[in-house]
């Protein structure tokens, strides 16, 4: 019995130990932010700063997608032309796009300077007039290179859209959601639809 016994008790020592341990290194509830609200507030200039380098750092990403498609459709000297008009206009969009990005003043944290429903509906508003504006000033460009690809690219063209092109925000289409092509989506109401 005595064999059983202590090697039993070391158990139950060891395993008390252990739940103590965890119960003492876990937080109190509503404790969990207790790490941000120790850190240091960025100075505004510091804020915006990062806001500046990454309305840069989306100019950069559209000129590298706008190579990226160039090199992936194997754009010919006959087809040059309409991609280089499409993509001076993405181009301009995004220089645009950019500079209003930057020059957008920095949103205030405190309470009392929070816009009203009302204003971030009418700044909301504006954004898509500009947004609407740009893909009206982009498409005859764009369907202009589009009636000068062969089959394949245009295929290929299609393909591209998901991947933060222009099938809405982030590229994550009307739904969002992680269906890739072959995938059929699941439980939802229109769950008889063809796989995407």
């Amino acid at each position: 019995m005595r064999k059983i016994f202590y090697p039993l008790m070391a158990v139950v020592a060891l395993g008390g130990a252990a739940i103590f341990a965890a119960q003492a290194q876990t937080p109190p509830p509503g404790a969990r932010n207790l790490p941000q609200q120790t850190r240091p507030m960025r100075s505004p200039e510091d804020r915006a700063a990062r806001m500046t380098a990454r309305c840069d750092d989306r100019f950069a990403k559209q000129v590298g997608r706008l190579a990226y498609i160039q090199t992936k459709l194997a754009i010919t000297p006959s087809q040059q032309g309409a991609f280089e008009r499409w993509k001076s206009v993405k181009t301009d969009i995004a220089k645009r796009q950019a500079a209003a990005c930057a020059s957008r003043p920095m949103p205030q944290r405190d309470a009392a300077n929070r816009p009203t429903p009302g204003e971030r509906m009418t700044k909301m508003e504006d954004r898509l007039k500009k947004r609407l504006a740009d893909l009206s000033q982009e498409r005859p460009a764009l369907e202009a290179l589009y009636a000068s690809l062969t089959p394949e690219q245009k295929n290929a063209l299609g393909q591209d859209r998901g991947r933060g092109g222009e099938r809405g925000i982030r590229g994550r289409g009307n739904r969002g959601g992680f269906a890739r092509p072959g995938m059929e989506r699941r439980g939802g109401p229109d769950n008889d639809r063809a796989p995407i």
